[in-house]
């Protein structure tokens, strides 16, 4: 059980911090700061001329929607695993409860022969 809730945290964990959006959801001012951040990335690389600084700008707009892509893939990844799991539970439990249960039930007494003083069930 315990296993399952570390496992289930760590998942949401993972969620929630993969959660953006992508440029064609964004609204104009948020593009523009979208925008801003990959020019401040190129200009921390050292990137000074126009023509490299566009260069470098598209390939990080690039960068970011193929590490998107790969977030997408892993939240359906993570989500199949989880309900494939949630699915394994759910049949192991409706397999118990599906399952004959026997008993065999022994008479016991303080002495041979005489009467019965306890009854003892085992069941399987």
């Amino acid at each position: 059980m315990k296993k399952w809730t570390v496992l289930t945290l760590a998942a949401c964990a993972i969620v929630a911090g993969c959660q953006s959006k992508s440029p064609d959801e964004m609204s104009y001012t948020e593009l523009q700061n979208y925008g801003m951040s990959l020019k401040a990335r190129c200009q921390k690389q050292g990137v000074k001329k126009d023509a490299e600084m566009q260069q470098c700008i598209n390939q990080e707009a690039l960068a970011d929607h193929s590490k998107r892509q790969n977030d997408i893939q892993t939240r359906q990844a993570i989500a199949g695993a989880m309900a494939g799991a949630g699915a394994g539970m759910q049949n192991a439990a409706a397999a118990q409860m599906a399952r004959p249960t026997y008993c065999t039930y022994t008479p016991s007494s303080t002495w041979v022969g005489g009467t019965v003083s306890q009854v003892t069930r085992n069941c399987y």
